[in-house]
């Protein structure tokens, strides 16, 4: 599969295995994801976003209500949706860790190239003793034969490998976002660099964040850089809202099997190489009932999220 963006994977993931526990009553019987905001679903609007970028093969996890999440998914017919099921709830990081190690952001033709090596022939060549001249002539062959499909399968191997280590988006499921002048993933793709970056964040100015409360996530500095306390007690100004490219080297370092994404963003900015893109649109963090309707009503008045 090609994309817009070739050196990115042209898988993305989709984070939906969480409680929503502010927005109860509402997620007693519903998962966050698949409330509504503008009449579609919070899991559908971070799969546009994705498609806006090329990218139709969606890796969705699921844990709260994963039956609800699966059959919603079902019925996405215009992108290719692989469902991560958690038995435990992993957090974000360790739904992301999972999905790696399961193979879900290879094409299908890799997995099937992983799942089925060539076959050995060494069994084969030990049956041509005693070593008769007839003899040699046929285990060379079947040397050179064996050979050849080593030497295929580490090609293979390399084209996983390649694969399975581009970065790749990963969205929250219940963070809805309008676009700017272009697609917001559009302009992280064009902002990715890999020689000075591991991860990078869509990122909006505490005061233009709707819904937000409390203090930011992250300094920002000129260059773009982020940092979790600022020198001389500059404030953190920005916040994340919902979407990333993060390198997948870094979910390697992490033993633990439920950890959070933020884990990923600390182990980025210890060295130097977590980085976020101001989004030139509008959001809405709808944490709480209060917050959904207030994003509804704001959306069918026309007055936006600006």
């Amino acid at each position: 599969m090609t994309t817009a963006f070739p050196f990115l994977s042209a898988t993305g993931m989709v984070l939906a295995a969480g409680f929503g526990k502010r927005m109860q009553p509402l997620t007693l019987t519903t998962p966050k994801p698949l409330l509504k905001v503008g009449g579609r679903a919070m899991l559908d609007l971070a799969i546009d976003h994705l498609k806006a970028a090329g990218i139709t093969r969606v890796v969705v996890n699921a844990h709260y209500l994963a039956d609800q999440v699966a059959a919603h998914c079902a019925g996405i017919t215009d992108s290719t949706i692989l469902l991560s099921r958690e038995d435990e709830i992993l957090e974000t990081g360790g739904g992301v860790k999972k999905a790696l190690r399961a193979g879900l952001f290879q094409s299908s033709s890799l997995r099937a190239q992983r799942s089925n090596p060539a076959p050995r022939v060494c069994a084969v060549c030990e049956s041509y003793a005693p070593w008769t001249r007839r003899g040699w002539i046929a285990t060379l062959r079947f040397a050179s034969l064996a050979m050849t499909k080593i030497m295929r399968k580490a090609q293979k191997k390399s084209k996983i490998k390649k694969e399975t280590n581009k970065p790749f988006f990963v969205l929250a499921g219940d963070m809805p976002m309008t676009e700017g002048a272009a697609p917001a993933l559009a302009r992280l793709a064009q902002a990715w660099n890999p020689k000075t970056m591991d991860v990078l964040l869509l990122v909006m100015p505490r005061d233009k964040a709707r819904g937000f409360s409390g203090k930011g996530d992250f300094m920002m500095r000129a260059d773009g850089s982020l940092a979790r306390a600022g020198v001389g007690g500059a404030a953190r100004d920005v916040v994340f809202i919902s979407a990333m490219i993060v390198n997948p080297v870094l979910y390697d370092e992490v033993s633990e099997p439920a950890f959070s994404n933020n884990v990923i963003f600390d182990l980025a900015e210890s060295r130097g190489r977590l980085f976020g893109l101001v989004h030139d649109g509008a959001c809405y963090h709808v944490g709480t009932p209060e917050d959904l309707a207030e994003a509804n009503r704001l959306l069918e008045t026309g007055e936006g999220w600006r």
